[in-house]
C-alpha cells in the first residue's frame, strides 16, 4: 500500500477502503458454517487433541513449512481417508490459516546495498542514473530501512522510494538544495536531514571502481 495511514484524520477514501476489507467477513463465516453444518462433516473436521484443530498435521515435522510464502503455495497436509474432497480441501484451508497465525513474525536480514537494486523505483530509473546517483540511492534505502527498523514502520510510509530517487538524482547539498528537490520533505527526512546530507556528499564525490 502506498498511503499513509498515520495519517490524521483519515479521510473518507481511508475509512471506506478499510470498511470493505471486513464487509464480507460475515457472510463468508455464515456461508463456511453452512459447508460444515452438512451431517457429521464438521465433527469430523475437527477431531482433534485437547480442542485445537489438527494439532497432528500442526505437529507433524515430516511436513514442509517454509517461512518464504511462495514457497507454501503449493503446501498440502496428507489427504484423510475419512473426509470428501471438499471437506479436506476445507480441513487444509483450515489448517493453514492456523498455521499462519502461530507463526511468529521475524523482521527481514538488513539489505545490502545490492538488495536496492530490486527496488521497483529505481528499476523504473536506473538507466538514467549515473554510477554516483546510483551509489547515493543504495545509501539512501540502507538508511531509509535503519530508520523503519527504529520506529517499527513501513520503510515506504516514512520515505517512499521515488523520493529517494529524486534526491539521489539531484545530489542536493544543503537544506535548502534539500527543500528544491522535494517540498514539502517527509517528517523523517526533517527529523534525520544531517545524516541523510552526509551519505549524499559521500556519494556525490565518491570514485568509480
Amino acid at each position: 500500500q502506498n498511503c499513509d495511514w498515520l495519517f490524521r484524520p483519515l479521510s473518507h477514501e481511508h475509512i471506506q477502503y478499510a470498511r470493505l476489507d471486513v464487509a464480507y467477513l460475515l457472510e463468508l463465516k455464515d456461508a463456511i458454517v453452512k459447508v460444515l453444518s452438512a451431517p457429521g462433516r464438521y465433527d469430523l473436521i475437527l477431531q482433534t487433541d485437547d480442542n485445537f484443530a489438527f494439532k497432528d498435521d500442526l505437529d507433524n515435522d515430516d511436513l514442509d513449512w517454509d517461512d518464504n510464502e511462495e514457497d507454501n503455495a503449493d503446501f498440502r497436509l496428507p489427504i484423510s481417508p475419512n473426509l470428501d474432497e471438499e471437506a479436506d480441501a476445507l480441513r487444509h484451508a483450515w489448517c493453514r490459516s492456523q498455521r499462519a497465525s502461530l507463526r511468529i513474525w521475524q523482521p527481514k536480514p538488513r539489505p545490502e546495498p545490492k538488495i536496492a537494486r530490486q527496488d521497483k523505483a529505481f528499476k523504473r530509473h536506473r538507466t538514467s542514473l549515473g554510477y554516483r546517483e546510483s551509489v547515493c540511492f543504495y545509501l539512501l534505502y540502507i538508511w531509509r530501512d535503519n530508520l523503519a527498523r527504529k520506529f517499527d514502520e513501513s520503510a515506504y510510509s516514512l520515505c517512499s522510494s521515488e523520493i529517494l530517487i529524486k534526491f539521489a538524482r539531484h545530489l542536493p547539498m544543503n537544506a535548502n538544495e534539500l527543500r528544491r528537490v522535494f517540498y514539502p520533505l517527509p517528517p523523517v527526512v526533517r527529523c534525520d536531514m544531517q545524516n541523510l546530507l552526509s551519505l549524499i556528499r559521500k556519494a556525490a564525490f565518491c570514485e568509480y571502481s
